[in-house]
């Protein structure tokens, strides 16, 4: 994936991201920098800004970009069934009242952090990080991490050797934090999984961007994120009972250079991310152009796509709706996963609060959780 400094944005399975989500924590904000200050609980009730200390049978664990113009859209999520909160972006932007609202709802709070994969040898580098993190952690009254670390793993076991650092460290704090980390669901070499596994509490595959690279195709076809399960278990040794599929909110608007028959093939941008869109902004293209569809992806994806033309430029848009992320999270259970989740709840339109799509999303990833 993208390496981003500071505590960066959680990146997509075969480096990809938008550059509208590449906001990291600034320099200061605790991951390479200065821990932030401690500062006063902001909570009317001082437990609220303990960690959470409740054990979740099921988990519900999204990822939240954190944006300048939107300091509360927290408050129309749907807390009913969320478990985790993952939070990515400008520190200093972040709601101190997000923390409080949370822990209320037993939801815990977390970081989304990376580190320098140059730097895992390094055992004084990797203290300091821990140790930072910790800090910034106490200071913001959140429950803990989510580590994540990609592209081609040259040290396995130093990179234990840091989440192990980083499980004790915080255990010896605060028993009920939580460390998780987001790994890749296609073949990322170096990695030693079962290693890892003991040390973390949650795994959380990032089950997208599985998109061809010559023609417009599905960015989590069901099938594929089902085998890329199994491997995850069967292959590498992770147990179910810390595996989250994570599915995503966000998909890919293709410009065709040519389309015929529902075919499109495209010249594939780099950065890809330049092609991505949030469910929010593609529902807004389907009605502005006047797109056709959805259509049902014959290869057996069971993904959705849209097609339309803007000047003179024919596109085929694919992107999973609330029916879509349904049959993962039926995926989920079949499988005897941990939980679900996404990246990331952002991609919403929350105007008129928690209605149409945006409720339905939920309650479609929430159906893991709700049904037997």
């Amino acid at each position: 994936m993208m390496q981003i400094t500071t505590i960066s944005l959680i990146v997509l399975a075969v480096t990809l991201r938008s550059s509208a989500l590449d906001t990291p924590f600034p320099p200061g904000s605790g991951s390479h920098g200065t821990a932030i200050a401690p500062s006063a609980c902001p909570c009317e009730e001082s437990w609220m800004c303990d960690p959470v200390n409740v054990t979740h049978a099921k988990e519900v664990f999204v990822f939240h970009v954190i944006r300048p113009n939107q300091p509360t859209i927290y408050q129309h999520f749907n807390w009913t069934r969320l478990t985790t909160i993952s939070l990515a972006g400008n520190a200093s932007l972040v709601d101190p009242q997000l923390i409080c609202y949370a822990h209320q709802r037993n939801v815990r709070v977390t970081l989304l952090v990376s580190f320098p994969q140059d730097q895992l040898p390094n055992a004084t580098a990797r203290t300091a990080w821990v140790q930072q993190q910790l800090s910034t952690t106490q200071a913001m009254f959140v429950d803990g991490l989510d580590m994540d670390i990609e592209n081609d793993m040259k040290y396995a076991d130093e990179l234990t050797q840091l989440i192990v650092e980083t499980k004790q460290t915080f255990s010896s704090w605060n028993n009920n934090t939580q460390i998780s980390f987001a790994i890749g669901t296609y073949e990322a070499p170096g990695y030693n999984f079962q290693q890892m596994a003991p040390h973390l509490d949650l795994m959380f595959a990032m089950a997208y961007d599985m998109v061809s690279r010559t023609t417009a195709s599905s960015n989590d076809p069901l099938p594929t994120v089902s085998s890329k399960l199994d491997d995850l278990m069967n292959k590498y040794g992770i147990p179910a009972s810390k595996l989250i599929l994570g599915s995503p909110w966000y998909g890919y608007d293709f410009p065709c250079t040519s389309l015929k028959n529902h075919t499109c093939p495209y010249v594939r941008p780099d950065p890809a991310w330049l092609i991505t869109t949030t469910y929010a902004d593609a529902m807004q293209r389907v009605s502005t152009y006047n797109a056709t569809g959805p259509f049902t992806d014959p290869s057996g994806s069971q993904s959705v796509f849209y097609e339309y033309t803007k000047d003179s430029v024919q596109h085929q848009m694919w992107v999973d709706g609330p029916p879509q992320i349904a049959l993962r999270s039926q995926l989920a259970r079949t499988k005897g996963l941990k939980g679900v989740g996404t990246w990331y709840v952002g991609c919403m339109d929350y105007t008129k609060g928690l209605v149409g799509d945006a409720a339905n999303m939920w309650q479609a990833m929430n159906s893991f959780v709700d049904q037997p």
